[in-house]
């Protein structure tokens, strides 16, 4: 009975240590979650370059030359053709804001060369914008085929081209032969309507002044004279009687 009574002691089993559990192992760091945005992505474009020079070569009122034989198209303006009155002025204008004088160019971002290789470019002269300068003249206006000038800059350019663009004074066109014909006769460069492109009286009048012998057919102009004579002046490229003879300055655009 003392037996049975020692064995079921309480004091005797709370001393008997209980056992200690088996540590876990410690749980792995997981990365962190880099954040998420809805913002979207803009796509990545040339920056614009500027870039400092001289010039030495004025060509006329929208073109010039700089050192190393590159040659500049401004950007965002067209002026007359050199062979004109009003294209002879601003070759003049821009010579007397150009010529020998550093000026800085600017890149439009993703722009760089026209397809004649120029490069087309902002200009800033000592006095300011070179494009908004002429523009205020009536020799020069805003470029009108496909504009790559930024279309805020366009609509500054247009803002300020109050005068338009009058290129159909009389003058003579220096690479022109003179001819006795009538078609040559200094009231072939007066300013006369004329019929839209591809109509039946544009028509007549191209091959009124063509040459038979030029294998041209009735597109074809001996010179600008003859186009103005027949009122189809000016030619775009693409237009029939458009050839690059006839465009002095490249633009796309002949007997302007």
């Amino acid at each position: 009975m003392v037996a049975l009574l020692s064995g079921c002691d309480p004091v005797q089993r709370a001393a008997s240590p209980a056992p200690t559990p088996a540590p876990f192992p410690a749980a792995a760091t997981a990365p962190a979650a880099a954040p998420v945005t809805d913002a979207p992505v803009s796509p990545v474009s040339a920056p614009a370059t500027s870039e400092g020079v001289t010039v030495t070569h004025v060509v006329d009122g929208d073109t010039f030359e700089i050192s190393g034989g590159r040659t500049v198209r401004v950007l965002g303006i067209d002026s007359c053709e050199a062979g004109s009155a009003a294209g002879a002025r601003a070759t003049s204008e821009a010579r007397s804001l150009l010529l020998g004088s550093s000026v800085s160019l600017r890149s439009e971002p993703g722009v760089d060369l026209d397809r004649y290789g120029r490069e087309l470019r902002y200009v800033t002269t000592g006095t300011g914008d070179f494009g908004e300068a002429m523009v205020t003249a009536d020799h020069t206006a805003v470029y009108a085929g496909r504009n790559d000038a930024a279309p805020t800059y366009v609509a500054l350019l247009s803002g300020m081209d109050t005068n338009g663009r009058v290129c159909d004074d009389p003058a003579p066109v220096r690479d022109e032969p003179s001819s006795s014909s009538s078609s040559s006769s200094s009231s072939s460069h007066r300013a006369t309507p004329r019929p839209a492109a591809g109509s039946p009286s544009a028509s007549s009048s191209s091959s009124s002044g063509s040459s038979s012998s030029s294998g041209g057919g009735s597109g074809y102009y001996k010179n600008c004279a003859a186009a103005r004579a027949a009122g189809a002046a000016p030619l775009h490229a693409g237009q029939a009687g458009y050839r690059s003879a006839l465009d002095r300055d490249g633009d796309g655009v002949a007997c302007e």
